[in-house]
């Protein structure tokens, strides 16, 4: 049930491996596969996550600290300490769902070459100097992310 949220990896090891061979901007099948990753990610990671904290893990968390009586105590600060990491687990996905979407927009409203002006940008991860800005805003909006690659 949980492997589920892995749907979206095979995207994101492609969109790695065309990016490490060049494969970037206006490439049909990077933007398609760009496109793959949102929707297995936003389906996979982020929604059923979030179906699966709710209606399977809480019920179960429930039983076990307040139900069950006979559940030892290193078993329950085990329970504890995974719950912590799924609670970060979740707020990471919700960062990563955020950046994929912005990357979508930007492919939505600059075209498939936003991809690779936004990786080619200087080392320290903002945009190249081209004054082509006015041109596509959105792939110059503040956003600061390290190279991909070096």
């Amino acid at each position: 049930m949980l492997l589920f949220m892995e749907v979206s990896t095979p995207f994101v090891c492609l969109r790695w491996l065309m990016f490490a061979h060049g494969v970037t901007g206006g490439n049909v099948i990077q933007s398609t596969n760009s496109f793959l990753l949102f929707f297995s990610f936003l389906g996979g990671r982020v929604f059923w996550q979030i179906y699966a904290c709710l209606f399977v893990g809480v019920p179960w968390l429930w039983d076990m600290y307040f139900v069950n009586e006979n559940v030892p105590t290193g078993y329950l600060a085990l329970l504890a300490w995974m719950q912590l990491a799924v609670a970060i687990n979740v707020i990471l996905n919700f960062y990563w769902a955020f950046l994929i979407t912005k990357q979508v927009y930007r492919i939505i409203t600059c075209g498939g070459k936003s991809d690779s002006d936004f990786v080619e940008g200087s080392a320290d991860g903002k945009p190249r100097e081209t004054g082509d800005e006015e041109a596509c805003p959105a792939k110059h909006d503040g956003l600061e992310m390290a190279p991909v690659l070096d």
